[in-house]
């Protein structure tokens, strides 16, 4: 007696045979540029710690004459970043004054009472960006920064909340004439070298490999595998970054991975 598939039946036929064209389709090597760079992915419990550590740090921080004078002079540079400009010579005078005036809160009081500055200013600034309102008080010219890095586009956030946070504190540092990552934490530094390499698109390739070298160096070399040759197949650099894909794809075994490798391979062909 003939039997008859019902809907029901032919609908499991048809999943399944779909379902193993796909596998077989992902198992046939075959070249496949990579489209785009992985995600930039930061610990949850790490990120909330320190935020929360941050929201200490500020209620702490010094309200003695010296932290208020660093305060106006920061203030002051926000103000004139968004401003009309200014001579070269009141720009680099405040710079110094804005230098000394935190090198002194730091002899007075110690460099613990930097950091709950920074933090202080910090949670102001997110503060300002959570209005939705392009204040001058604490931001300055940090949303130009926002957009030029591609954190926010069109006025919506793409970046995780410790790398903008990270940012700014980097904006911070420079400003008081320190390194850009001087005394951040390590999920800080692993959101800000992870943006600058696996968010940053506009930035070219060899900048965002160095700060991937950096991230690597706190994050670990698998994490980074993938985004290291993909940005080597955007450099222009098909031999290494073929080399790259093939090792990412013989530690983790991912297809993709593979098919990535044979594109670089392709690419650097004659």
């Amino acid at each position: 007696m003939q039997r008859r598939l019902g809907d029901g039946g032919v609908a499991a036929l048809v999943l399944v045979v779909a379902t193993g064209s796909a596998l077989f389709v992902l198992a046939f090597p075959r070249p496949v540029p990579p489209m785009e760079m992985p995600g930039l992915h930061l610990d949850p419990a790490a990120v909330a710690a320190q935020i929360a550590e941050d929201e200490v740090r500020a209620g702490r921080a010094s309200r003695s004459e010296l932290a208020r004078r660093a305060e106006l002079l920061y203030r002051r540079q926000c103000a004139a970043e968004t401003g009309p400009g200014e001579a070269q010579q009141r720009s680099e005078e405040r710079a110094r004054r804005l230098e000394a005036a935190v090198a002194a809160l730091e002899g007075e009081e110690g460099a613990e009472a930097v950091l709950d500055l920074r933090a202080r200013t910090t949670e102001r600034a997110m503060g300002e960006l959570d209005g939705h309102r392009e204040a001058t008080a604490w931001l300055g010219s940090f949303p130009v920064m926002l957009e030029r890095y591609h954190l926010r586009e069109s006025g919506h956030m793409r970046a995780p909340r410790m790398a903008v946070r990270a940012l700014y504190k980097a904006r911070w540092n420079a400003s008081h004439n320190r390194p850009l990552a001087d005394a951040l934490a390590p999920i800080e530094l692993e959101a800000y070298w992870g943006w600058l390499a696996f968010g940053a698109r506009a930035t070219a390739p060899s900048h965002r490999l160095e700060a991937l070298r950096h991230y690597a160096a706190i994050a670990g070399a698998e994490r980074a595998a993938e985004a290291r040759a993909t940005l080597l197949y955007l450099s222009g650099d098909g031999l290494g970054a073929a080399e790259a894909f093939q090792e990412a794809y013989e530690e983790g075994g991912s297809l993709r991975l593979r098919n990535h490798s044979l594109a670089a391979v392709v690419a650097a062909s004659p």
